[in-house]
C-alpha cells in the first residue's frame, strides 16, 4: 500500500493539472478506454481497465492473487510505469499474473509525464521543484506538460536529439528520464539548468 501511496503522491503534478483541466472542459480524470482511442474498436467494449488521463493506462486487478489477470494495450510503445525496462509494443492483450501490492500502469508512447520528488510522503508540496520529468518513446517534433499554475515543460525531439526545456514561469527539474525503442536513460541535469540536452 505505501508504495502505490508515495507513486499516487509523485503523481500530483499531474493528477492536479488533469483536474484543473477538467473543471475548464469537462473532460474526465479517469476515462473509459475509448474517449482516448475511439478508432479502436477493441476498445469500445473494454470495462476492467481505464485511462488516467490521456497518459496512463490503469488496469485494476479483479482476480485472486493466484489467477492471471487479462488487459489490453493500443497501438505504440508502451512502457511500463513500475519498471522503465519493460515495454509493450500495441495492439496486444497482455495476460500476467500480478501481485496483490501492484496495479498494472502503462505510460503512452509520446507522453511527457511530471512527477514530483521521491519519498514526499505528503500529496501537497511545491509542483514546480525537484520535478522529476519522463519522456516515453517521443516522435519527432514538440511536445509539452504544464506544471499546475505555473510554468511549462518543453520536450522537442529533431534528428535524434532531444531537448527539455522550462517556460513560461519558474521551475526546477531533478532528474529527466528518456524512454526511446524500450530503453530508459536517466539524463544528468546540472543544478539551476533550464535546458536539458541529450542525444538518442
Amino acid at each position: 500500500m505505501a508504495k502505490l501511496l508515495e507513486a499516487k503522491h509523485s503523481l500530483i503534478p499531474y493528477l492536479y493539472q488533469l483536474a484543473i483541466r477538467a473543471h475548464e472542459t469537462g473532460h474526465p480524470l479517469q476515462r473509459a478506454m475509448f474517449l482516448e482511442f475511439p478508432e479502436d474498436r477493441t476498445t469500445h467494449h473494454l470495462d476492467m481497465q481505464f485511462m488516467m488521463g490521456p497518459s496512463l493506462l490503469v488496469a485494476p486487478v479483479f482476480v485472486p492473487e493466484d489467477e492471471d489477470t487479462e488487459y489490453y494495450i493500443p497501438a505504440g510503445r508502451w512502457t511500463d510505469f513500475w519498471d522503465h525496462s519493460r515495454t509493450i509494443v500495441g495492439p496486444a492483450w497482455i495476460k500476467e499474473r500480478v501481485g496483490h501490492d501492484i496495479i498494472p500502469v502503462w505510460v503512452r508512447p509520446g507522453t511527457v509525464l511530471l512527477r514530483g520528488p521521491a519519498n514526499t510522503g505528503k500529496p501537497d508540496y511545491d509542483y514546480s521543484k525537484d520535478l522529476r520529468v519522463g519522456l516515453f518513446e517521443l516522435g519527432e517534433g514538440e511536445t509539452s506538460a504544464k506544471i499546475p499554475g505555473g510554468a511549462v515543460i518543453r520536450a522537442e525531439r529533431k534528428e535524434g536529439k532531444v531537448k527539455v526545456s522550462i517556460a513560461d514561469g519558474k521551475a526546477s527539474i531533478d532528474a529527466v528520464f528518456v524512454g526511446n525503442g524500450g530503453k530508459t536513460e536517466r539524463v544528468r541535469v546540472e543544478a539551476g539548468a533550464t535546458e536539458v540536452y541529450y542525444e538518442l
